[in-house]
């Protein structure tokens, strides 16, 4: 495991763990297509690394792209176990299972929850950027850097996995637990609602045919923003907004 073609062959592997998807294991064969590569290496024996594939077996799900992390520090306890360090199998077992479940919650919170919401927020302005202003923008470039902005950072995410938990061993666990992931995903989703709420605001300002209208819609959003942090009742917000609508519609129809 100690050349780069090992982990190489991890990654690209990587992509395919939910290609073997049940619903009895879920992952767990494709944990298994993933890991086998390290196994055959860390297990010449035939015998022995059939035993070892048995025990890999068992139900495996986590979010796809934290699944690195697994891959990584269980071949590397793997190997220690082999070379005759204190790991057991049944170790090996509850440590993958253990992290499976709160590298899953964070994985989905973090890129599928909080990053890919940003990237289409941010193509989506993009867009009317093309549209409304003169810079020479295509509007095609907007999918396409949904596309790359998204995977240029989750793709080298899945390498570094595999990489750092192999070299930091069960210390990866510990450093893991360390990151305050959901100050991340606070701070992404405050960025996104920043980003969603010019974008509304731009959209307004353009297209609308009356001053006033798109003022009052900016005040109205910006309220319900205002209303929304104060964490005021939301029955108090729906009826006042009622009232506002209709004292809005009587001064400017």
């Amino acid at each position: 495991m100690k050349n780069k073609v090992s982990f190489i062959k991890l990654f690209l592997r990587l992509f395919f763990i939910q290609a073997l998807w049940n619903f009895e294991g879920l992952q767990n064969a494709g944990f298994l297509f993933v890991i086998f590569p390290a196994l055959k290496k860390i297990y010449p024996d035939k015998e022995k690394r059939k035993e070892i594939l048995l025990r890999h077996i068992d139900f495996f799900n986590t979010q796809p792209y934290m699944a690195g992390l697994i891959v990584g520090l269980v071949a590397k306890l793997e190997e220690d176990n082999n070379e005759g360090r204190p790991v057991s199998g049944e170790e090996i077992n509850s440590v993958k299972k253990n992290m499976a479940g709160p590298l899953a919650a964070m994985g989905d919170a973090f890129f599928w929850g909080s990053f890919r919401p940003l990237a289409a927020i941010i193509a989506t302005a993009l867009i009317f950027l093309a549209l409304k202003t003169p810079l020479g923008i295509s509007p095609i470039l907007a999918p396409v850097f949904f596309v790359v902005f998204y995977n240029v950072v989750n793709i080298p995410f899945r390498y570094w996995g595999i990489v750092v938990s192999y070299k930091m061993s069960a210390k990866i666990i510990g450093k893991v637990a360390s990151i305050n992931f959901q100050r991340i995903v606070n701070v992404l989703r405050i960025i996104s609602a920043l980003i969603l709420l010019a974008v509304m605001i731009f959209y307004v300002v353009s297209y609308s045919q009356s001053i006033s209208r798109a003022l009052i819609f900016v005040l109205v959003l910006g309220f319900t923003i205002l209303w929304s942090c104060i964490r005021w009742p939301i029955t108090a917000l729906f009826y006042l907004t009622i009232i506002a609508g209709l004292f809005l519609s009587r001064t400017f129809q």
